[in-house]
């Protein structure tokens, strides 16, 4: 059963454990992502589904929409910031447009 972590210096890794963990499985395409590198991972786990996925990787998913939301803004006011990415993520109601909390 595939199981993401994070290192002490803050690296994540994804890897397997035996059958007994958690009962939902994220999907393929996002393992491979994963595999691939941290970077990618957290890139497509930001652009999944809504669909339910083991703790670690849900976290991962939330870490990673925050990340973008951020970045979007900050972005806002320089010509760069249309791009396709922040033009998805401020359009989705996917928790992208909220407002910070204060």
């Amino acid at each position: 059963m595939p199981e993401l972590t994070v290192t002490p210096r803050g690296h994540l890794l994804l890897r397997d454990t035996p059958p007994g963990g958690p009962e939902r499985t994220p999907p393929a395409a996002l393992l491979d992502a994963f595999r691939e590198s941290a970077a990618r991972g957290m890139l497509d786990s930001a652009n999944a589904s809504e669909a339910a996925l083991p703790a670690p990787f849900e976290f991962a998913r939330a870490v990673a929409r925050l990340y973008f939301a951020e970045f979007c803004k900050a972005a806002a006011g320089h010509p760069a910031s249309r791009s396709a990415t922040c033009r998805r993520h401020s359009q989705t109601s996917t928790g992208w447009s909220r407002k910070p909390r204060r």
